[in-house]
């Protein structure tokens, strides 16, 4: 007989990912944030304007995607916008406010990868990562 599918490491990896990830977005949740905004604050800085094709490039969003986010990330006082230097384009970064949360966010990505992968030693914890992007790269159409 066949073994049920909820008994396969796909499954579990599937189930686990689901978890992990709703645990991920419930703080961005609570602020009033979507699935999604924590790549935007993971990929700016407090310190340097991001040009918005940059902010594109980094997260895969086009404009018609990237600048709605980027108002509603500016009424809650995450990111302000201004000119990046070198262009006259515009550009964010992260407000006080906006660094803050990007740490409490980066905390929260560590101790979800620590409660994954605490228990291992570091060569098996770089084998389970090796594992797991080749795997990615498999379905990655």
């Amino acid at each position: 007989m066949p073994k049920s599918p909820t008994k396969t490491a796909t499954y579990q990896l599937i189930e686990a990912g689901q978890l992990a990830r709703a645990a991920l977005v419930r703080p961005l949740a609570e602020l009033g944030l979507e699935a999604g905004d924590d790549a935007l604050i993971f990929a700016l800085d407090r310190d340097q304007n991001l040009s918005d094709a940059d902010l594109a490039d980094l997260t895969g969003l086009n404009l018609t995607q990237l600048l709605p986010r980027l108002d509603r990330l500016i009424r809650l006082d995450l990111i302000t916008r201004a000119e990046v230097s070198e262009t006259g384009a515009s550009g964010s970064r992260l407000t006080e406010k906006g660094a803050a949360l990007r740490q409490k966010l980066i905390k929260g990505w560590q101790e979800m990868d620590e409660a994954l992968l605490g228990e291992l030693k570091p060569k098996h914890r770089k084998k389970i990562k090796k594992i797991l992007a080749r795997f990615a790269g498999l379905l990655d159409f």
